[in-house]
C-alpha cells in the first residue's frame, strides 16, 4: 500500500507540473497574441483615420484650388485682353475708357463665382489711369499717386505678391479694419515705356466658406499653410500660428496616405503632439491640412475599455490551449524513458 501511495503520489506531481506548463506556456502564448494584436489594431487605426482625413481634404483642396484659379485667371485676362491693355498701356479718351473698357471689366469680373470674396479689384497704369471694382471700393479712400504705392506690388519698390500673407487693406477709410489675401501682377507695353498693375485683395472667407462642413476627426483642427506661415482654421477666420518651419521634414516612408503628393508630419504644435495631413493645391505653395493629436490614434486599446482586453486575451488564451498541450504531452513523451528512469531509482532507494 506504501509502494502504491508513493507512485500516486509522483503521477500526481508530474500531472501538476505539467498542468502548470500548459497554463503558462498558453498565459505566455495569448500574451505575445496581445501585443502582437495591439501593434496590428494600432497601426490599422492609424490608417484608417490618415485614409479618411485625406480624402475629405482632397474633396476640399479641389473646390479650393477651382476657386484661386478664377481669381488667378481674373488677374491673366486683365494683362493678356487687348482692350485692357490698350486702355492701362497707351492714351485713349475718357469716353472710350467709360463707354467700352469699364463695362467690359465690369461684366467680366460681375460674372465670376468668386466676385463676392474679391474686396478690391483695381487697375492702375503709369499714365494715372484708375479702375476699381470689388466689395470694398465704396469704404476707399480717394486712391492717387500719393498713395498707391502702399498696395503691395504697385507702382513702387515692394514685390508683387501672390497668395503670400493676410495684410489689413492700407487704403480703407478710418476706423474701417478689413483684413484681405493681396495678389499683384504687373503688365508692359511692348516698347517697355508704360507699366501698369493689377491688385486683387481676396477675402480669407473665400477659404474658410469652402471649408464648412467639413468632417474633422474627433480632437482635429484644420490648417492652412500660406506664405511659409500655418493659419489655424476657426470659424471665418484664419489665425497665424507663426512659422510652417514648426513642422519637420515629412515623413520618407508613407504607406499610409493615398496621393502621391500627400505629406504627413509628425510635429508639436500649440503644445499637443499630432500628426499632420498636408494635402497641396498645386498652386503657389498652399496646402490645406488636417491636425489630428497622436491621443486620438495612438491608444486605441483605451477605446476598447478593460472588458474587450480580457476577452481579447481570452480568445488567446483558448485559441492556444490545445497546441499548448500538444506541444507538452510530445515534449513528456520524449522525456519518459528518463522520467520512467529516475522513477524507478527513487523506488529502489524507498524499499528496504
Amino acid at each position: 500500500m506504501a509502494h502504491t501511495h508513493k507512485t500516486g503520489a509522483v503521477r500526481f506531481g508530474i500531472q501538476a507540473r505539467v498542468l502548470a506548463l500548459a497554463v503558462l506556456f498558453t498565459l505566455l502564448t495569448a500574451g505575445i497574441i496581445l501585443i502582437t494584436s495591439t501593434l496590428s489594431l494600432s497601426s490599422q487605426l492609424r490608417r484608417s483615420v490618415i485614409q479618411s482625413a485625406e480624402y475629405t481634404l482632397q474633396t476640399s483642396a479641389a473646390i479650393l484650388r477651382r476657386n484661386i484659379r478664377e481669381v488667378n485667371d481674373l488677374s491673366r485676362w486683365c494683362r493678356v485682353d487687348s482692350t485692357v491693355r490698350t486702355a492701362m498701356l497707351s492714351s485713349i479718351s475718357n469716353g472710350t475708357l467709360t463707354n467700352t473698357v469699364y463695362p467690359l471689366i465690369s461684366n467680366k469680373f460681375s460674372s465670376m463665382h468668386t466676385a463676392p470674396y474679391i474686396q478690391r479689384f483695381l487697375l492702375y497704369g503709369s499714365n494715372a489711369r484708375l479702375i476699381m471694382l470689388g466689395t470694398a471700393a465704396s469704404q476707399s479712400v480717394l486712391l492717387g499717386r500719393d498713395n498707391i504705392d502702399r498696395l503691395p506690388g504697385v507702382a513702387g519698390e515692394s514685390p508683387v505678391s501672390q497668395w503670400e500673407q493676410i495684410m489689413p487693406d492700407p487704403l480703407l477709410q478710418p476706423r474701417i479694419t478689413l483684413e484681405g489675401i493681396p495678389v499683384s501682377s504687373t503688365m508692359t507695353s511692348s516698347d517697355r515705356s508704360h507699366t501698369a498693375w493689377v491688385y486683387l485683395s481676396v477675402s480669407p472667407t473665400l477659404i474658410t466658406d469652402a471649408l464648412r462642413g467639413f468632417t474633422l476627426e474627433e480632437g482635429a483642427w484644420l490648417c492652412w499653410i500660406m506664405g511659409g506661415q500655418l493659419y489655424r482654421v476657426e470659424g471665418d477666420d484664419l489665425l497665424c500660428l507663426g512659422s510652417a518651419d514648426q513642422l519637420p521634414e515629412p515623413e520618407a516612408d508613407v504607406e499610409d496616405t493615398l496621393g502621391r503628393d500627400t505629406l504627413l508630419y509628425s510635429a508639436t504644435l500649440d503644445g499637443v503632439a499630432c500628426s499632420v495631413v498636408a494635402c497641396p493645391l498645386g498652386l503657389h505653395q498652399l496646402y490645406l491640412a488636417e491636425v489630428i493629436p497622436n491621443d486620438r490614434m495612438a491608444h486605441p486599446l483605451s477605446l476598447l475599455g478593460g472588458p474587450a482586453l480580457v476577452s481579447l486575451l481570452l480568445v488567446g488564451a483558448e485559441d492556444m490551449l490545445l497546441p499548448a498541450l500538444a506541444i507538452i504531452v510530445i515534449a513528456l513523451t520524449l522525456l519518459r524513458p528518463r522520467l520512467e528512469d529516475r522513477h524507478e531509482r527513487e523506488e529502489e532507494k524507498t524499499c528496504p
